[in-house]
């Protein structure tokens, strides 16, 4: 009898949400998930266990990798679902709101693939990368996010013609608004663009109600889960999560690109008239 291991799974940003959902259905597949993130999950879950790690110090979160790798030495699937949001309009956000999310969502992003992807090679695994149906449709007073997730897309395009004739599969899936504590953890500067008068206030104020009343995270879960143990097909490039939004996706590439953005306009930023206050002539450096 030939003694087959059990694949091994490492998921970024899984102790709550989506990735806590999805590494719940994947130990339940039969992977050994390993969740890096900088808190456990508050239950223990057979099959899931913890790295602490904090993603944003980058040097930190290589020599992590590197120990767990010489502990491990093993890798099937990788799933980077690690994230953060920022609210508010694009001149109005502070230097250390933009330099988070980056970090995150773009260069320790980045960093994770490439330090992960010889392995994925030597195993003939796959990729999985959350990127948001953002990344097609931006957000108003989420410019930042919405271009951070335009480059998950991007890269999770480009690196898969690249792994492919290495029997390496990378997917991007593009979840609409989902009900999760993300809401809640992003971090807001409305104050420092008074500019923009109470649009910029019920745009968020609209986005946040959105996503309370948005998909639960275990359908994006088992999104995740089935590109993940496709055995027939070649898992799809791009997967968009969420009945309406894949309606919104099929219009988005028929239609003229200055149709959807009209949508997202009268969705975001057209209210009732208002007085607005006349905007303060610039003086300086005053970013």
């Amino acid at each position: 009898m030939i003694y087959e291991p059990k694949k091994t799974a490492v998921f970024t940003g899984g102790s709550k949400g989506i990735g806590l959902a999805t590494a719940k259905l994947l130990a339940q597949q039969g992977y050994d998930v390993y969740v890096f993130a900088r808190t456990a999950p508050q239950e223990e879950i057979k099959g899931v266990k913890f790295v602490k790690c904090d993603m944003t110090d980058l040097f930190n979160f290589e020599i992590t990798v590197r120990m767990w790798f010489a502990e491990v030495g093993r890798l099937d699937l990788l799933v980077n679902n690690a994230g953060m949001g920022i609210s508010g309009a694009a001149d109005g956000t502070p230097q250390e709101d933009v330099d988070a999310i980056l970090t995150l969502n773009v260069l320790a992003f980045e960093k994770c693939c490439r330090m992960m992807i010889p392995y994925l090679r030597y195993s003939k695994g796959r990729m999985i990368n959350v990127s948001s149906f953002a990344a097609l449709t931006p957000i108003p007073f989420q410019t930042v996010y919405s271009a951070s997730k335009a480059f998950v897309l991007a890269y999770s395009k480009a690196v898969a013609l690249e792994l492919k004739p290495f029997g390496v599969f990378v997917t991007a899936v593009l979840p609409g608004d989902v009900k999760t504590n993300f809401t809640a953890s992003r971090r807001k500067s409305l104050e420092r663009s008074k500019d923009y008068g109470r649009v910029l206030k019920k745009s968020v104020e609209k986005m946040e109600k959105d996503e309370e009343k948005g998909m639960p995270p275990e359908k994006v879960a088992k999104a995740i889960v089935k590109i993940a143990t496709m055995t027939e097909n070649d898992p799809p490039l791009t997967k968009i999560v969420g009945g309406k939004y894949k309606f919104y996706g099929f219009l988005n590439k028929i239609f003229p690109q200055s149709w959807s953005s009209g949508i997202v306009y009268n969705t975001y930023c057209k209210f009732k008239p208002e007085k607005r206050p006349k905007p303060k002539r610039p003086r300086g450096f005053f970013w």
